[in-house]
């Protein structure tokens, strides 16, 4: 308990002297660096989902292609048919996969955005208390030499 407050006490004195402590510093840099490594990693994601959508696109009109294909055959096409019906069903399920995949990138995306804009709103008020803390140091260093002043005119 005696070792908290002792962290707490010169964690206050860093402030009240304008100094942001080390650890807050360093908190907000590794928070900065690991958010700007989700949004590379969800752009990274965002193009093999694009991959994704080319292929199911490309399977989707083999699928097409071969149901014409499976009618024009009449009866001995009846087999093909089936695969053909198949292949369009996954194409169509891979759609709805990708966009659900899709419009959980776009949340991390967002979400990681408001992050790195609360960070830097975080940082800008630590700034901001830190010219505070300064002002205040200094305007009672001012009224201490007036009071010691007057003391020393008393005397």
């Amino acid at each position: 308990m005696k070792m908290q407050n002792s962290i707490e006490r010169d964690h206050l004195q860093e402030i009240l002297t304008g100094k942001i402590p080390p650890e807050i510093t360093d908190l907000l840099q590794s928070s900065s660096i690991g958010l700007h490594a989700l949004e590379k990693k969800a752009a990274e994601l965002s193009w093999v989902l694009e991959v994704i959508i080319g292929i199911s696109e490309q399977i989707n009109l083999l699928a097409i292609n071969a149901i014409l294909e499976a009618d024009r055959a009449e009866k001995s096409g009846a087999r093909f048919s089936v695969v053909a019906n198949e292949l369009n069903l996954q194409a169509k399920q891979t759609v709805i996969a990708t966009d659900e995949i899709r419009d959980k990138i776009v949340s991390i995306q967002d979400l990681g955005r408001r992050s790195a804009a609360d960070l830097a709103q975080l940082t800008s008020c630590l700034k901001e208390m830190k010219i505070c803390s300064a002002t205040q140091i200094s305007d009672i260093g001012n009224i201490n030499a007036n009071q010691m002043g007057r003391r020393k005119r008393k005397n």
